[in-house]
């Protein structure tokens, strides 16, 4: 049976928060305690609209620089692997291979520390779809919140030098 509406893992959930209460802890601590051991991730998406012919030169304009001109670097980790879903192909540490992906106009790229990059066009809008996340490790559970805010300060300033770079700001 299917569990469209998600009433299984509610069921799962409220039992979890039962268990831990059981025991003093918190579903949020207990999270915390999660991020600590296996590091958090932050994810900043945002779109930008270009309307009319102009608009789409603009879009291939900067999907055209991301394929020639990949970023070496998503923060301070440097980039090791590169995706072009147009040309079928996928770069890991320099090597070239096919990426065995249907065909898609959109580029990815991961770093080192596994944070990524990608950007498409949209399909059915005139606008161009960032999706950036950063990856980042709290030395404990009172350092969570601070490294969540500091991986999200570092998302908008990415976000403002990509803009830019590629002219769309």
């Amino acid at each position: 049976m299917r569990d469209k509406d998600g009433i299984g893992a509610a069921l799962r959930m409220a039992e979890l928060t039962r268990h831990l209460k059981a025991r003093g802890e918190t579903l949020l601590g207990r999270l915390d305690q999660l991020l600590v051991t296996h590091g958090l991730s932050h994810q900043l998406q945002w779109s930008v609209t270009l309307p009319g012919a102009e608009g789409r030169a603009r879009i291939d304009g900067a999907m055209a620089a991301l394929r020639n001109r990949p970023p070496q670097r998503i923060g301070t980790s440097v980039v090791v692997r590169t995706l072009d879903g147009l040309s079928g192909e996928e770069s890991l540490r320099g090597e070239r291979r096919p990426s065995g992906l249907p065909s898609s106009d959109l580029v990815a790229f991961q770093s080192e520390d596994g944070s990524r990059l990608t950007a498409r066009p949209s399909g059915t809008e005139p606008k161009i779809k960032f999706y950036l996340e950063l990856v980042g490790q709290a030395k404990d559970e009172a350092a969570v919140a601070t490294t969540r805010a500091g991986l999200d300060a570092e998302c908008r300033k990415l976000k403002a030098a990509l803009l830019e770079e590629l002219k769309l700001a």
